[in-house]
């Protein structure tokens, strides 16, 4: 089996401001809602912008500061569930009666899917071009956007960019009498989480709250893949969740964040509650806490790391704009794109506390004055693995493993069971 390479990537920052000027405006809108109710020349091309529903704010708001100055072009912005969000994504680039012209993708190995299945528009020689008259500077997304490309080919752009670090609950850690954390070895974040651990029923309060969304995470740490031979490094971070989930039990365990009443979001609403002391996860949470009425007094540390690894490293990866291959106005959708994963967009994301893909000393600053928090540097000094590397299959691959280690920590199959059944697995999709 191939061995993907690995390519170590450290994130550069930077920002602008704009300002706009008079245009068509939007509201944002859900799935079933019609894009807009105002009467429009027959001039002005329509395009329809899907996104999942987290997005949906941020990316309204880049909408209409795009059609502001675009008196012949109206981008309407268009919500998928969180959840299910490729699938969905999928029934509405297949259903007809629907009019598709830009989407986004979560990750390298979503955006490779949609492209075999012949949905996303071979956008190459637009994006050379652009790099050649200087309407794209892509030296400002810096060394990950060598990552984007597929068989030599680009099929999207790159809007946000994430990074995952570690919150924590400032007062659990003062009723604690503990010290607030800095950089750690997971073996010492181990141990602090089982401290923090106290109460029962009602009066719970957990060292930690580690998603499911990502199993391979120490993994990734390494730069280890799910295609690479060797899957030591897969295994022990499978080790380590279930250590904090089964045996230490001093996380939320597997079983409840999956019978949450909304598994998506029920990490942010124990962490607001001051239910939690340690949640490892992405630059978008800032948004999240920002935008809730929690009381907690929260702040941001390093992931923590393997002995012997370099400080400050973690993991993350690009979300990407792509343009359907049933686009009506190709053209048009890419001048959208271009705005909206170029500066002006990225300064509107940044003053969101959104961390955007594209970045300079100016963006970096309205980034870090919108998160209010001084600690938020982590995220753009961040040393970070790549999620998901540009290789076929892969997308699979992390739905066969996903699927392996719910058995695991289901505890219908053992650890060896889970890794030999995944090997298998995995052959039929990555030669």
């Amino acid at each position: 089996m191939k061995h993907i390479k690995r390519v170590f990537l450290i994130v550069l920052l930077s920002v602008i401001t704009c300002s706009f000027g008079c245009g068509n405006t939007v509201s944002s809108v859900s799935e079933n809602a019609s894009s807009t109710n105002i009467s429009l020349p027959d001039a002005v091309i329509k395009l329809n912008y899907y996104v999942w529903g987290d997005e949906l704010p941020y990316a309204t708001s880049a909408a209409n500061a795009f059609n502001a100055l675009h008196n012949d072009i109206l981008v309407s912005v268009f919500s998928l569930s969180n959840t299910s969000y490729e699938t969905l994504l999928d029934q509405t680039l297949n259903d007809s009666s629907v009019t598709v012209d830009l989407f986004g993708t979560k990750g390298m190995a979503s955006t490779i899917q949609f492209v075999q299945k012949k949905k996303s528009l071979d956008i190459t020689d637009k994006v050379k071009d652009s790099i050649k008259d200087g309407s794209l500077n892509v030296s400002a997304y810096g060394t990950m956007f060598n990552s984007i490309l597929y068989q030599n080919r680009y099929y999207s752009l790159p809007s946000r960019s994430t990074c995952w670090e570690l919150y924590y609950n400032k007062d659990l850690f003062d009723q604690a009498g503990l010290s607030y954390p800095e950089q750690m070895t997971w073996s010492e974040y181990c141990i602090l989480a089982k401290k923090l651990t106290t109460g029962n029923g009602t009066a719970k309060k957990w060292g930690g709250y580690w998603v499911n969304w990502i199993p391979n995470f120490i993994a990734l740490q390494h730069g280890s893949y799910l295609t690479d031979d060797d899957l030591s490094y897969t295994r022990q971070s499978l080790e380590l969740m279930n250590q904090l989930y089964a045996i230490d039990c001093s996380h939320v365990s597997y079983q409840a964040m999956a019978n949450a009443p909304d598994p998506s979001h029920d990490v942010y609403q124990m962490f607001e509650a001051g239910k939690i002391a340690m949640v490892p996860q992405g630059e978008w949470m800032i948004n999240e806490l920002l935008g809730s009425n929690t009381s907690v007094d929260w702040d941001i540390a390093p992931m923590p790391i393997d002995q012997g690894e370099e400080a400050g490293t973690t993991v993350g990866q690009y979300q990407f704009v792509n343009i359907a291959a049933s686009c009506a106005h190709p053209a048009e959708a890419f001048e959208f794109m271009k705005f909206l994963c170029g500066k002006e967009g990225a300064t509107i994301y940044a003053q969101n506390a959104i961390l955007p893909a594209y970045l300079d000393d100016n963006i970096s600053n309205d980034y870090l004055k919108a998160t209010v928090k001084e600690s938020a540097r982590i995220f753009l000094a961040a040393r970070k693995y790549v999620e998901q590397p540009p290789v076929s299959g892969y997308q699979e691959c992390i739905e066969a493993f996903t699927k392996q280690s719910d058995l695991y920590f289901n505890g219908k199959q053992t650890l060896d069971e889970t890794i030999e059944h995944f090997d298998s697995l995995r052959r039929t999709y990555y030669q």
